[in-house]
């Protein structure tokens, strides 16, 4: 128990200061970060943003990754579970005191074309952008994939369960509740409760500021 203790305290210190003291262009975080990977955070040089408040708590295993110009913002006392995956290409928004579950899936584009001939295409690309090239393939040196993208918004003390995904273009409004293993294709009220694949309002809750 003392040795996990010290391990736990040692990764957590190293982490801090990997965080907190090494300046870097893209990334602004505030005070009392408690983040359990050095590779948990990414952007993409040189236009790629993310922004955290304080108190922000991250779990093992975690990706949060900002890509092209993409904006990632994510408020205060905000917890993301091990192996969730937040990944943007123009603009994620995230409240304050918003908790996120493990394996939860938040994405602002899609990730692939729709037309088969395109896909194929964006296939060769990224395999040959792939190091190394033990075969050096043909591929349209012009050719750049392009991702249809909108913003997600997530309202502040939101609770997102394990395993949900959360698609392009959603906004879930205050103090909702997406069940667990829910896929949210469309906006959610606020003081609601989705679940389901896709999600449907289940329950609605009471909004003690009215």
């Amino acid at each position: 128990m003392l040795f996990e203790y010290c391990c736990k305290s040692l990764m957590f210190s190293l982490n801090f200061i990997v965080w907190k003291t090494i300046p870097r262009k893209w990334l602004t975080i505030g005070a009392n970060p408690h983040i359990s990977s050095m590779t948990c955070l990414r952007a993409e040089k040189p236009l790629a943003r993310i922004a955290i408040g304080s108190n922000f708590t991250a779990y093992r295993k975690c990706q949060i990754s900002a890509w092209g110009r993409g904006r990632i913002t994510i408020g205060d006392f905000c917890s993301i579970g091990s192996r969730t995956m937040i990944d943007c290409r123009e603009s994620i928004e995230i409240g304050n005191y918003v908790l996120i579950s493990w394996d939860v899936s938040i994405c602002d584009y899609e990730a692939h074309p729709l037309d088969p001939e395109e896909r194929a295409r964006e296939m060769e690309y990224s395999k040959a952008m792939l190091w190394p090239q033990f075969n050096k393939i043909g591929t349209d040196p012009d050719y750049k994939p392009v991702f249809n993208c909108r913003p997600v918004v997530i309202e502040d003390k939101v609770w997102i369960g394990a395993r949900a995904t959360i698609l392009k273009g959603v906004r879930i409004g205050y103090g909702s509740i997406v069940a667990a293993g829910a896929v949210v294709t469309k906006d959610v009220p606020p003081y609601s409760i989705v679940a389901g694949n896709p999600s449907v309002v289940v329950k609605t809750l009471e909004n003690k500021n009215a």
